[in-house]
């Protein structure tokens, strides 16, 4: 939260993010520089919208917060591709999405209500649908 804060003040003339290694399963920290002058900064994670937890505090430093839904066999699909690119075996890799990244995307599911848009993924074929979120009083479907 401190690093979006940060970005958002834009008190320093760069502001240095952390990047994620997904070979090395680690976060590498100030390894992505933000210059001030930087019109657009996109964040993603899983909690953004989580208000459980001091997520709650988040949602307040982000302008826009899009929710991208994913169908479920999808969604395990690539997360086990993506383990197995890394060089996890098939066991493990299936083991880990259904112990650990299923629970975080149910967790996630459940505050899609707070986004700004919902992107759905229709398909394999990522054809996206864009639709306001419902509880928008503008009631705008893209």
């Amino acid at each position: 939260m401190s690093l979006l804060q940060r970005l958002r003040e834009a008190d320093e003339a760069v502001t240095y993010a952390p990047r994620f290694d997904r070979s090395l399963e680690e976060s590498i920290g100030s390894a992505v520089p933000v210059p001030r002058d930087t019109p657009l900064v996109i964040t993603e994670g899983n909690y953004l919208l989580h208000d459980k937890g001091g997520w709650q505090h988040v949602r307040g430093l982000l302008d826009e917060v899009w929710f991208l839904d994913v169908p479920n066999e999808v969604r395990r699909g690539r997360l086990v591709a993506r383990r197995l690119s890394n060089g996890h075996p098939a066991d493990e890799a299936e083991a880990w999405v259904a112990q650990v990244d299923e629970p975080n995307a149910l967790l996630a599911a459940r505050s899609r209500s707070r986004a700004d848009l919902i992107v759905q993924l229709l398909d394999a074929s990522c054809r996206p649908s864009l639709t306001a979120n419902p509880n928008d009083a503008k009631g705008v479907t893209l």
